[in-house]
């Protein structure tokens, strides 16, 4: 499978990662080198394959630029094959945001609906890993042991919206909830109950580590 090079957040949007995933901690990165310590973390436990995928991915609104990295898990019950589904992930200051490949063009191979359906399950279940990990060891891995923690997640679309849940009431299965209802809705709030049981909301105009800039504009 070819690492795509991708040069902004909308087309990896336009690749079949229809959504994105933002872990927002309690305070901001301050070492953004400390990111290659999760990924090794994952590479070493969990037998996955990480690299960089593109030196600079613009913003969505085609301002400040981000280094993506892409992040490749194995199947267990494939005996370690690897597979795809591949994430890519951007590393910023305010947060770990994680693209999610949700369609058969993600997966970059001819898929059988069966063949869909298992990657799907191997998303999923590599979803609730990383958000293992990056809940439990967050402060050891990113923050040199200073005691800060994931506090929130934030749910990006290209065209249907920008939410925030807490980090505590985030499950994997929303994203699979909001994925399967993707093309029916005009917004992802259009599902927050369904989805969300009405808990996601909208983030803040104004944020500390933001300043007044529109929540789809944010790195």
């Amino acid at each position: 499978m070819n690492v795509k090079n991708f040069g902004s957040k909308r087309e990896i949007y336009n690749e079949g990662y229809l959504i994105a995933v933002k872990f927002v901690p309690s305070f901001p990165v301050k070492t953004k080198d400390n990111y290659s310590n999760l990924f090794r973390e994952l590479e070493a436990e969990y037998s996955w394959r990480y690299g960089i995928a593109s030196k600079k991915v613009k913003n969505i609104d085609g301002g400040a630029t981000s280094v993506g990295f892409f992040l490749e898990t194995f199947d267990s019950t494939q005996n370690g094959k690897l597979l795809g589904p591949r994430f890519i992930l951007l590393p910023h200051e305010t947060g770990l945001e994680v693209f999610i490949p949700l369609t058969d063009i993600a997966y970059d191979v001819a898929l059988t609906y069966l063949g869909i359906k298992a990657l799907d399950k191997i998303v999923d279940e590599s979803l609730n890993l990383l958000l293992k990990v990056v809940k439990k060891r967050w402060s050891d891995l990113i923050c040199d042991g200073d005691n800060y923690v994931i506090e929130n997640v934030e749910i990006r679309t290209e065209t249907k919206g920008v939410g925030i849940i807490s980090i505590d009431e985030f499950e994997i299965n929303q994203i699979r909830c909001l994925a399967s209802n993707f093309h029916l809705i005009n917004n992802i709030f259009d599902c927050n109950k369904d989805c969300f049981d009405g808990k996601m909301t909208q983030p803040l105009e104004e944020h500390p580590g933001y300043g007044k800039i529109n929540p789809h504009s944010r790195d």
